[in-house]
């Protein structure tokens, strides 16, 4: 749940930020940065990281509802410590290889109007960051570490347009996790940088 009363702790600066359309900056501890690059783009049918918006229900695994206005999707963006020259970016994590990967994710809000990718990638303002994996749904088992970056807010919408003209399938979403697959770093950004 990435919501106040599951915080670790709070933090005024992020550790990612956006650098270019295409990149970002890891900055997994003071005096150190990275520029990553995108490797991957995704989105999810169900919720795998609850923030309590209204009408938002976590993910329990199952099959995709059918694509409409009113519906929430999770949306991911993965980089890596490479370039990609794949365009466009795979829906799967399989080029993302290169360690550190970074997800930056958000939910939206399905709308029927008219509007044509890119897909909106917003880095806040408000954020919560977390070290986890870049498990899928199917098998149960880690690909790997993966630091995220999740932007915080009820308000971003994607329209279904935007959805079916970019993706070629919706991944489903793993369950909820049961608190002893939790890390124990989930960290508020109050007010992380964009450009």
């Amino acid at each position: 749940m990435l919501t106040s009363d599951h915080w670790n702790r709070t933090e005024p600066v992020p550790e990612v930020t956006r650098l270019t359309e295409d990149s970002v900056t890891y900055s997994p501890r003071p005096g150190v940065s990275q520029v990553l690059h995108k490797c991957s783009q995704h989105y999810h049918c169900r919720i795998e990281n609850v923030q309590r918006c209204v009408g938002q229900t976590g993910s329990d695994g199952g099959l995709c509802p059918p694509l409409r206005a009113g519906n929430w999707v999770e949306i991911h963006t993965a980089y890596q410590n490479f370039p990609s020259a794949i365009n466009p970016l795979p829906e799967n994590l399989e080029s993302c290889v290169h360690e550190p990967v970074v997800v930056v994710g958000y939910h939206a809000k399905l709308t029927s109007a008219s509007a044509l990718p890119p897909i909106p990638e917003p880095f806040g303002p408000t954020a919560a960051e977390w070290s986890g994996s870049s498990t899928n749904v199917d098998p149960p088992s880690c690909k790997g570490p993966a630091f995220w970056h999740f932007a915080l807010g009820c308000d971003f919408t994607v329209s279904t347009q935007q959805i079916t003209n970019r993706f070629h399938h919706q991944d489903r979403a793993r369950p909820l996790q049961s608190q002893d697959r939790l890390s124990h770093d989930l960290t508020y950004i109050p007010g992380s940088k964009t450009p």
